[in-house]
């Protein structure tokens, strides 16, 4: 049989385990090794030795699961021991093989009926697709059209077509950082551990993110801002409340989600600010003093 026999073989989980489901752990190893077998090389040998090589068992383990595994098989009239559904298999599979075979010599004898009568010979064509290293005669080299000059490109251009422009998926991406470290910098300021942060997190931000896309990440630290004062789970893992986190837009919510008024004329605590808007604060001022010494 071809090398594909080695690679796989058809077993149907149902109709084994129904017919199988007295056997115990080994005799299913031993079993299973048994089809494999038959598989590939046809009926079994019917020889205790050759048995137990093929099960890679010793003799004396063989003897104990001999009785029970010679259920499934019989003596054939060439002396060999038989399997029903292993031989069924075998032979439909055998045609099959067949099949295809002879599909892909007539596929082969069509291709080369239908030639041209006139096709080179492998060796003329390769001749021809070969080219010469003697120099060409003068009347035709006269005929051979000189190449076009390549037009020189400045090195300005060169520049700029070497600079990667930005993709819409770098852009998504950055946004995606910003907004995922606003929301660290919100879980740090009410919690003591770190931001539990997986797929369903980044899942859940990223389709966030495509349902708003004109919210910068300052507005969205507002909201996160929001959330902070309102009387909510701050330790719930973010894949729970980002889809509704437009929810704080408007202001803080109380835990029946609805809006909290200042009490006792005390505004709520404010959050920190995030490591983002620290440095934009930063890079601000910098350029503010810079404006000034100008």
């Amino acid at each position: 049989m071809a090398t594909k026999v080695d690679i796989w073989m058809p077993l149907s989980i149902g109709d084994y385990l129904a017919d199988t489901s007295h056997l115990s752990t080994l005799e299913h190893g031993a079993y299973l090794l048994m089809l494999m077998h038959y598989w590939r090389k046809g009926p079994l040998p019917n020889d205790s030795v050759k048995l137990a090589n093929i099960c890679k068992m010793s003799p004396d383990a063989w003897s104990m699961v001999q009785a029970v595994l010679m259920e499934f098989l019989s003596i054939g009239e060439d002396g060999l021991l038989h399997q029903t559904r292993a031989d069924r298999e075998r032979a439909k599979w055998m045609e099959k093989k067949d099949s295809a075979q002879e599909k892909a010599k007539k596929a082969a004898k069509a291709r080369w009926d239908n030639a041209p009568s006139n096709a080179p010979s492998i060796p003329q064509a390769m001749l021809d697709s070969c080219p010469s290293s003697l120099p060409l005669p003068i009347e035709e080299q006269k005929q051979i059209p000189s190449p076009k000059p390549r037009k020189r490109v400045s090195e300005g251009r060169k520049k700029k077509e070497l600079v990667a422009r930005p993709t819409k998926t770098d852009f998504d991406k950055e946004r995606h950082r910003q907004f995922k470290t606003a929301i660290f910098s919100y879980w740090r300021s009410k919690n003591q551990i770190d931001c539990p942060w997986g797929q369903p997190e980044g899942r859940q931000l990223e389709i966030w993110l495509r349902a708003n896309p004109a919210i910068l990440v300052d507005e969205f630290t507002a909201i996160l801002r929001n959330r902070f004062k309102s009387e909510v789970n701050h330790s719930e893992r973010p894949s729970k409340w980002i889809r509704n986190v437009t929810d704080y837009a408007t202001g803080p919510l109380d835990r029946f989600g609805k809006p909290i008024h200042v009490a006792n004329g005390k505004p709520p605590e404010p959050l920190p600010k995030s490591d983002y808007e620290l440095a934009r604060e930063q890079a601000m001022r910098e350029r503010a003093g810079l404006r000034h010494a100008d």
